[in-house]
């Protein structure tokens, strides 16, 4: 499960790239994902530390919300963040 966000995080990445877009709908389409609710926000609003940014707090609290117990980042904000509050947190090929 993911963010929203994700697909207009790929699809910034992508477009970095010069990619074609249609990729994000390739590499999201057997992911679920779960939408920026009124509650994830408010979550968002006090959730982890101060120095954790706006998509990383987004991002923990959708993660929160949906009660998974491993998140995938290479953010160093959002893993300690992510960690303080119970969850695992994995970064996969060793970029962490």
């Amino acid at each position: 499960m993911t963010s929203v966000l994700t697909r207009v995080k790929l699809a910034r990445a992508l477009r970095r790239l010069g990619l074609d877009l249609s990729a994000v709908a390739d590499a999201v389409a057997d992911i679920a994902t779960s939408d920026i609710t009124s509650e994830v926000v408010a979550l968002a609003q006090r959730i982890g530390p101060s120095t954790l940014r706006t998509l990383g707090a987004l991002h923990l609290a959708s993660a929160v919300l949906a009660d998974v117990d491993v998140i995938v980042t290479y953010d160093i904000r959002l893993a300690e963040a992510a960690q303080s509050v119970g969850l695992s947190v994995a970064a996969p090929s060793g970029h962490r």
